[in-house]
């Protein structure tokens, strides 16, 4: 449960679940969640939600998990934090409890396949929200091609692509 009151589940292998006055929500790698495997979950104090998987540690602003609709909202969008990010090894280990935990200074302490990574939440830049982008036109090979509906469709053979957007203010 996390400050508000909130059930999280990570699953082995469906993603993420929410459980709030009698709801349900599900997060998949579909809706932007970088991983379906989630081995541990911690929230901390910026309003984040923090998962260890086997790509590395994750993290989602929880309003964000909470304001989602699948099929409506932008896809997630979160922090990702892997090799380049200086773990040792990307994968998280689920064996044993815990797998994450807050340390007396407020660190993070990860649980591995090499070992411990430890990091800061209150440290890391702040989680930005998706931004709808709008395209207008995309040039293929030198030709504009138009939207038909949502979907640009392009031979295999194409080569060069330009894309030309907006923001919706």
């Amino acid at each position: 449960y996390d400050k508000d009151g909130v059930l999280w589940i990570g699953t082995q292998g469906d993603g993420l679940l929410r459980w709030n006055n009698e709801v349900l929500q599900h997060f998949t790698t579909a809706d932007g969640l970088a991983d379906d495997v989630i081995l541990g979950l911690m929230a901390d104090d910026q309003g984040n939600l923090w998962m260890t998987s086997q790509t590395g540690i994750l993290g989602y602003s929880r309003r964000q998990l909470a304001e989602y609709a699948r099929g409506q909202s932008p896809p997630l969008l979160g922090m990702h934090l892997g090799l380049d990010e200086g773990l040792a090894n990307r994968e998280c280990t689920g064996a044993g409890q815990p797998v994450i935990s807050r340390g007396p200074d407020g660190r993070f302490w990860v649980a591995t396949m090499v070992g411990a990574a430890g990091f800061s939440p209150e440290s890391l830049t702040r989680m930005a929200r998706a931004v709808e982008v709008r395209v207008e036109t995309l040039i293929v090979d030198g030709l504009a091609l138009q939207p038909t509906g949502q979907d640009f469709r392009v031979p295999a053979s194409t080569r060069r692509f330009e894309f030309r957007y907006s923001v919706p203010e």
